[in-house]
């Protein structure tokens, strides 16, 4: 009979917060599997609804894509706030209890090693945006190369003003984008020196986030829980001393070990 996997969690852990059970993916209510220092999270599945040629069809469906996902997120999430939990990724279906156990026996001391990099830590997402109207506000206040091309527009015929205004425009940008690398790789550096690990991601589009702000910084970092207050600190005053340019920074968490879980991750 077909699992659907949750995730993993330290079988130790069992003994301060006996399992709990809660709506499977399926009909069925979740269930727990102890392999060694390891328990599997999991919940059985019908062979109509889960077999592997119904669900390659199924995850080309958006709106069961979109149901099936919040699921399986709400889930681990239940199980994160009470056991140091590995989340699954979303449809990772094993054929049989037995297929499970063998690779959970095979990966047993990588996952055991993993538990120990994430004990008492948490994952937190950092996104950084900026108002392109104010920052180039701001910037075009503070240029000398923009304030000397002013000075020359004033003595220049409407045709070369043309050209001059247009060469101020690329220049500002090209001003611009450099300025904000240079505040993306300082909030990176920042990351990097105070988190136990920082992991940088593609920026996400307008239509993505649905704001009116581009994106122009997006990482995930692992943080020590008895640090948080500092980390938040962290990020209030990086903050503070950049808004009035237009920068955003924010920070969400704590979530689910979804980018540090995986056995090929490497923390340390």
């Amino acid at each position: 009979m077909s699992i659907y996997l949750y995730g993993l969690l330290p079988t130790n852990q069992l003994e301060d917060s006996p399992f709990y059970e809660v709506k499977g993916i399926d009909q069925d209510q979740t269930s727990f599997e102890i392999v060694e220092k390891v328990t599997a999270v999991f919940c059985y599945l019908r062979e109509e609804e889960f077999a592997e040629s119904v669900l390659k069809e199924k995850m080309d469906n958006p709106k069961w894509v979109h149901k099936h996902a919040v699921h399986h997120h709400e889930t681990i999430v239940t199980y994160s706030k009470n056991y140091l939990f590995l989340p699954s990724k979303f449809c990772t279906v094993y054929s049989s209890i037995e297929k499970l156990r063998e690779d959970l026996s095979k990966e047993q001391l990588n996952i055991l090693s993993l538990f120990e990099q994430l004990k008492e830590k948490e994952e937190w997402n950092v996104k950084m945006y900026y108002d392109k109207t104010k920052f180039f506000k701001v910037l075009e206040r503070h240029s000398k190369v923009i304030q000397n091309m002013r000075d020359e527009l004033k003595v220049l015929s409407p045709g070369k003003q043309f050209f001059m205004k247009k060469k101020q425009g690329q220049l500002l940008e090209n001003e611009a984008q450099s300025e904000l690398r240079l505040i993306s790789q300082s909030l990176e550096n920042t990351l990097v020196n105070s988190t136990v690990y920082n992991k940088t991601r593609v920026n996400w589009s307008r239509n993505a986030t649905g704001r009116n702000v581009d994106m122009i910084y997006n990482s995930t970092s692992l943080i020590l829980k008895d640090g948080r207050k500092k980390f938040e600190l962290l990020i209030k005053e990086f903050t503070q001393k950049y808004e009035d340019r237009g920068i955003i920074v924010e920070i969400t968490g704590p979530w689910p070990f979804y980018h540090f879980a995986s056995l090929d991750s490497k923390i340390t």
